[in-house]
């Protein structure tokens, strides 16, 4: 068994990136590994986020954020 970190992006709102880690993480478990799953956040997304064009989506962001907390915190 390996203990694995798996750097990724999926900051966004894209759900196959993902559905892609998800993926990833349960393969390589399934195999016997300790997956951590690394999240890349580049500053300037960060600063994005906070915009106000980013508040107008709201609603958007949070279904995406509870789409998010079902698959990686079961």
């Amino acid at each position: 068994m390996a203990k694995i970190n798996l750097l990724t992006i999926h900051w966004g709102n894209c759900y196959g990136a993902v559905l892609q880690t998800y993926a990833t993480c349960k393969l390589l478990e399934n195999l016997g590994h300790e997956v951590t799953v690394i999240n890349l956040i580049h500053s300037d997304s960060f600063k994005k986020f906070r915009s106000i064009k980013e508040y107008t989506n709201l609603l958007s962001h949070s279904q995406f954020w509870k789409f998010k907390k079902n698959i990686f915190l079961r």
